[in-house]
């Protein structure tokens, strides 16, 4: 997993390495890892300070298509 919009990241590992891993015994496997990111946006000011902007965090895989990895957030929408 990468996050190609990103400008600079790094992994905490204060006294441990923050790493979780979890398998379901319906094949489901939950893995997290807590980390800091700075992600690049592209604004359009011209309407600065009357406008709105939409700033996205992308997700990919690096080196598997959709038919093999499926991404999806544990809560749903409301994790959003």
């Amino acid at each position: 997993t990468f996050f190609p919009n990103d400008k600079s990241a790094y992994l905490h590992d204060v006294t441990e390495k923050n790493k979780m891993i979890r398998l379901n015994g319906n094949g489901e496997i939950l893995y997290g890892m807590r980390f800091t990111s700075t992600l690049a946006c592209m604004m359009d000011l011209r309407r600065y300070p009357l406008d709105r902007q939409n700033c996205t965090v992308e997700v990919e895989s690096y080196g598997y298509t959709q038919a093999d990895v499926i991404m999806r957030w544990k809560n749903g929408r409301e994790s959003i």
